[in-house]
């Protein structure tokens, strides 16, 4: 792998891709010193901001743990900048493109050249990101991956843009969503601070945070430019314990209806053909759907964590079938 002259960009999103700063993320709050959900990528910045200023100093006495804040403050100096222009270019290149990724950020063709801009206030962002590709496999030779502009309502984000994704605790693999595929453009709502709720009764749900998107699928599939939807929620009722539930359905697209009814029977998993009013031509959409679960182990001498995700195809009475697993021990 080849990068050179990569500067970092202004954002308000901790981007997937950084194994670095995931693993110190994730060191600190498996540490205790920070409480937040880790499980879906993109991050918002603030809401690890927020966490960092409640850090138990007590709980930084391990040198490992203070490197890692050190780097993560560090890299939110760099990023997290208010009316910055910041500019980003580099070159990269691999002599083999891996078929499965990992978290890691990696060269989707064998010869790549990119540029970006960005700024960010208070309430307002944009990254315009544009990479040029030798020989792409899609015939895309120019591409606008990981641009977006989003805007803060209250403690939500509004992003509109095309995003790597990553859902779920593994880092060598993700059933559901992974940034194995190109990012698709759309429309982005989530939320930003996944601090407890204030309500006594769901108190016991600890930290959460909830995103949801809508995206615009390519002309060249077996049903033409249908529609993708994704919707995850993540919470930790333990400090230990993190728990995620994922779903995604393509609908809509050249030939297939959308409307009310439609997006109803998707939303509701009325939409196998062959059942009720439901036919080949007319079938709402095509699902995928399951959880994950990250226990970290309360071992002080091999500090270590156990995860599991389970994702299966769409079937009738609410249950996916047909399941997908991953497991590891880290």
């Amino acid at each position: 792998l080849l990068a050179i002259a990569n500067l970092s960009s202004a954002g308000p999103f901790v981007e997937s891709g950084d194994l670095q700063l995931r693993s110190d993320l994730q060191l600190l709050n498996d540490s205790n010193v920070i409480n937040i959900t880790m499980s879906t990528w993109p991050l918002a910045w603030e809401d690890v901001i927020r966490a960092l200023r409640s850090v138990d100093e007590v709980k930084l006495s391990h040198h490992k743990t203070q490197r890692a804040l050190l780097r993560v403050q560090n890299k939110i100096d760099r990023q997290y900048q208010y009316n910055k222009v910041k500019f980003n270019a580099g070159l990269s290149g691999a002599n083999e493109i891996p078929i499965i990724r990992t978290f890691s950020s990696m060269p989707r063709e064998e010869k790549e050249i990119h540029a970006g801009v960005s700024w960010m206030n208070e309430r307002y962002a944009l990254n315009l990101q544009l990479t040029g590709v030798d020989e792409p496999e899609d015939n895309k030779d120019l591409r606008l991956d990981d641009s977006y502009a989003s805007m803060k309502l209250g403690n939500w984000l509004l992003s509109v843009g095309a995003q790597e994704r990553w859902w779920g605790p593994g880092w060598h693999g993700a059933l559901i969503v992974s940034n194995n595929a190109r990012p698709v453009p759309g429309i982005t709502i989530q939320r930003v601070q996944s601090k407890a709720p204030e309500i006594s009764w769901l108190k016991w749900l600890g930290p959460w945070s909830f995103m949801t998107y809508v995206g615009q699928l390519e002309s060249e599939r077996y049903v033409p430019d249908a529609k993708l939807w994704l919707a995850r929620f993540t919470f930790k009722p333990f400090r230990r314990l993190e728990i995620g539930l994922s779903r995604a359905a393509q609908f809509g697209g050249e030939g297939r209806p959308v409307d009310i009814t439609t997006i109803w029977r998707m939303l509701t998993g009325q939409d196998n053909s062959g059942e009720g009013s439901v036919t080949v031509e007319n079938q709402p959409g095509n699902q995928l759907a399951g959880f994950d679960i990250r226990w970290n182990v309360p071992l002080e001498v091999f500090p270590s964590a156990l995860y599991l995700e389970i994702i299966g195809e769409d079937q009738s009475d609410f249950y996916p079938t047909a399941k997908m697993r991953l497991f590891g021990l880290e």
